[in-house]
């Protein structure tokens, strides 16, 4: 009896156990699915995520490397500037300097001593020795050497002709001669150069460039023994193939600031339209007279050539 209860309780376990481990089995959640590749893309998210980040700091560095060189251009650009003024103020003092004691050498009295070849001999040699140190000593030098020939007077100014004529002289000296005789204010000077004619140092066969200096500085009574003579070459080359935009500078000068009439007649020709009067319209510019405007208008609506014309055009807009 009870082996018969223990082999029905043996029995019943077993078909215990069956029935709950198929209950188990069939009533078991499944598991939750992963897609193959979650893992791999959660890894490739992270690392995206990481180098965007490098980036935006990459590009942060960037701009703050690009904002810090555009401010020390700036800064730069600016002492630049603050340099070049200080340079620029320097040279100009040096300049009036050196036309203040040229000045003061004029209004002294004429030279004693040495005849004015062997000033000019002495001269030129130190001229030379200090244009090769420099440009503002070689200046000097040519503006006392200007000075104490205009103190010679008319004897300064024949050497000075004589110099530049004198083709057994180095060519320099006959140049450096022939400026310093442009430079001197005087009738005299003016006189001489009409007369010269030295092709080989001479910009031009009729010296307009020469000449332009002492007409513009000279009162009008004492060049107005010169003007038909000028008047007489302006007329025989306006218009032709000579280069030469000092011509109607010249003309300029003796229509508009010196009043002549015949001057002011030429300065009207049509053939005027043919020159380069780039000069002669800054002269008008400067003169700003009701007959200097008569002119630049003129220019500005007749001139072949655009660059002048509208160069005129706004002078007129500026008048």
């Amino acid at each position: 009896m009870r082996l018969r209860a223990i082999a029905v309780l043996w029995l019943w376990s077993i078909v215990l156990t069956a029935v709950l481990t198929w209950w188990i089995t069939g009533h078991r959640p499944p598991p939750e699915e992963v897609a193959p590749d979650e893992g791999h893309g959660a890894a490739q998210e992270v690392q995206a995520g990481s180098a965007r980040r490098d980036e935006r700091s990459s590009q942060d560095e960037s701009a703050r490397d690009v904002a810090a060189l555009e401010r020390e251009n700036v800064a730069l650009r600016g002492e630049t500037k603050r340099l070049r003024a200080e340079l620029d103020r320097a040279e100009d003092g040096r300049l009036r300097l050196v036309f203040a004691q040229a000045l003061r050498e004029m209004m002294e009295a004429p030279p004693n001593g040495d005849d004015v070849e062997t000033t000019w001999r002495k001269r030129i040699e130190v001229f030379r020795q200090k244009e090769k140190r420099g440009t503002f000593e070689g200046l000097d030098e040519a503006m006392s050497l200007m000075a104490e020939m205009a103190r010679f007077g008319m004897p300064g100014i024949q050497l000075l002709a004589s110099v530049a004529s004198d083709h057994q002289r180095e060519t320099d000296e006959r140049e450096l001669a022939l400026q310093v005789l442009a430079h001197i204010r005087d009738k005299a000077a003016l006189a001489t150069l009409l007369k010269l004619r030295e092709p080989d140092i001479m910009e031009l066969d009729f010296p307009y460039d020469l000449i332009e200096l002492q007409i513009s500085a000279l009162p009008t009574g004492e060049i107005r023994e010169f003007i038909p003579e000028i008047n007489r070459q302006i007329a025989a080359e306006l218009g032709t193939d000579t280069i030469a935009p000092e011509r109607t500078e010249v003309l300029a000068i003796l229509a508009l600031v010196h009043g002549d009439s015949r001057s002011w007649s030429l300065l009207q020709d049509r053939r005027v339209l043919l020159e380069d009067l780039r000069g002669a319209v800054r002269i008008a510019a400067d003169v700003h007279t009701h007959r200097a405007r008569q002119f630049v208008e003129w220019v500005a609506r007749d001139h072949p050539r655009d660059d002048v014309s509208e160069a005129a055009s706004r002078l007129v807009d500026n008048w």
